[in-house]
């Protein structure tokens, strides 16, 4: 008997981004960047020797950032596609954007940058966005976005405010945001439609606290850790559950990893286990009871508020010969899936297969 896997997709993310299609180079020491870029920075070579020059002083050379509350790279070595080139000056605030035109995310902050910028402009704040992309193609899509798009944009030719910034910051995905306050420090850093708002405001009145937004940000890396090595073992507790019905069946090894199964706390895993468990494994290697104890439980978990998990649950209960349930719990997906046509549809034709079953057998000839 051989068992057809489905493919499991747990995403753990509130606001998506795109990844960078252009990485930068590999610096001479893959385990600190910092290190690597910082020396590039130090060096003699004539292609860097300007990228790290302070425009007020020109003598001082600005290291790359490495944490919040360091000094931030000057916009140098850039081509300004709309509006004025930016020098920045104490006392002013700045949000550094960077953005592509193939980014989906990117395209859908834009309006939301533009009313931030309109919001703030008298408020010292200069918002840039800034593109590494060929220039004729930035300059059509700013130009088609006429004043949809209306704050400053240059174009990143050489790297060298991405070294500054998202490489320095480890930064891969965009639409990524920088904010730069009065002191020239780099205060900020996350998706312009997360909390870039409540940032400005604590930054202008000089109520925000950098090492507590730090503590924040590691937090939230520790524990997307976490989420991740906890995917990663569900992952592997599936893989190795189908493995074993699939090499010897429904035996003692199988119900001791169908055990680790019911731990999981993701009602979309469970969901998706239990519903595999009761439309492609065979009838004679089937565990009914553990796809109905996993169904139940992505019920409880969803606090039966989601159609498909009810309709998985459902299911479970009639193959467990628990019909009267089955059709109590089909008719709540039922109800909760009238917003999709399709779903509804397909909910509603199991529904009637459930209450057909149970309907008594009419004598012939009344």
């Amino acid at each position: 008997m051989k068992i057809q896997l489905i493919s499991l997709v747990l995403c753990f993310v509130v606001v998506t981004g795109c990844k960078r299609q252009s990485e930068p180079t590999a610096p001479a020491n893959p385990d600190n960047p910092t290190e690597a870029a910082v020396e590039k920075v130090q060096g003699n070579s004539s292609d860097t020797k300007q990228e790290a020059v302070n425009e007020s002083s020109p003598a001082k050379v600005i290291p790359v950032p490495t944490k919040l509350g360091d000094a931030a790279g000057p916009l140098n070595d850039l081509e300004w596609i709309k509006g004025n080139p930016v020098k920045f000056e104490a006392g002013k605030v700045y949000v550094v954007e960077f953005w592509a035109t193939w980014c989906p995310p990117c395209l859908t902050s834009i309006p939301h940058l533009t009313e931030v910028q309109k919001n703030y402009k008298d408020k010292n704040v200069t918002i840039v966005g800034i593109s590494n992309e060929d220039t004729a193609k930035v300059k059509k899509f700013v130009k088609d976005m006429g004043d949809k798009m209306d704050y400053t944009v240059a174009i990143d030719t050489n790297r060298t405010a991405s070294k500054y910034y998202m490489d320095a910051f480890g930064a891969r995905g965009i639409p990524t945001a920088f904010i730069v306050d009065q002191k020239g420090k780099v205060a900020w850093q996350g998706h312009p439609m997360s909390g870039l708002e409540q940032a400005l405001d604590q930054i202008l009145e000089g109520s925000f606290n950098i090492n507590k937004f730090n503590q924040t940000k590691e937090n939230e890396k520790r524990k997307a850790q976490e989420q991740a090595l906890e995917l990663e073992k569900i992952r592997k507790n599936i893989r190795d559950y189908f493995a074993a019905v699939n090499d010897g069946g429904l035996n003692d090894h199988a119900r001791e990893l169908g055990d680790k199964l019911i731990e999981i706390n993701n009602s979309q895993a469970l969901n998706s286990v239990s519903w595999q468990i009761l439309t492609k494994v065979e009838e004679d290697q089937r565990d009914n009871e553990l796809a109905l104890q996993l169904a139940g439980k992505a019920v409880d978990l969803t606090e039966s508020k989601n159609a498909a998990i009810l309709d998985t649950y459902a299911l479970a209960l009639f193959r467990a010969g628990k019909i009267d349930q089955a059709i109590q719990v089909q008719t709540k997906a039922v109800e909760l899936s009238k917003d999709n046509e399709a779903m509804h549809k397909e909910l509603k034709a199991t529904l009637e297969k459930y209450l057909a079953e149970k309907a008594p057998a009419i004598p012939a000839g009344l």
